[in-house]
This record gives structure tokens, C-alpha cells and sequence, in this order.
């Protein structure tokens, strides 16, 4: 594929289901999130996954009440 044209075809995406996401898939979204490759390949990530919502919702007041971290059903950082 050329590359040029993954780049000019990214796009956010900003409509979210709300339908809960079984814990397993998330363990293996967060793993292959690991796997990602970083500067100097030190792979130092530190990945969290908050379903509970007051956690979340204390999460939202942090980090400048960004809406979509407090309404989904589980935000990856």
C-alpha cells in the first residue's frame, strides 16, 4: 500500500457504541498495544483500562472534562 495514501486516509473517529467490552478483548487490545515499537526499542509502556465508572469519572475531572473518556464503556490509555 502506498504510504502517501495511509497517511492522507487516517481519520478519528468520534462515534462510539456504547456496548460493554469483554474483558478479554480488551487484555488483547492492550497487548497488542505493547507490541507497538518505540525509540531506542525500550518498549516502556504502561497500559490501564478503566470500566468502572467512578474511576472514570474521576479520570474525566483530570483531564480537563474530555467528555468521551467519562461516557464509553472503557477508555485504554
Amino acid at each position: 500500500m502506498d504510504f502517501d495514501l495511509v497517511v492522507q486516509g487516517r481519520r478519528s473517529i468520534r462515534n462510539f457504541s456504547l456496548e460493554k467490552i469483554p474483558e478479554e478483548d480488551i487484555r488483547i487490545i492492550v497487548h497488542y498495544g505493547t507490541l507497538a515499537p518505540t525509540a531506542g526499542g525500550k518498549q516502556g509502556w504502561h497500559c490501564l483500562a478503566i470500566s468502572n465508572q467512578l474511576l472514570k469519572d474521576e479520570l474525566h475531572r483530570a483531564v480537563e472534562e474530555r467528555l468521551f473518556i467519562q461516557a464509553f464503556p472503557c477508555s485504554i490509555k
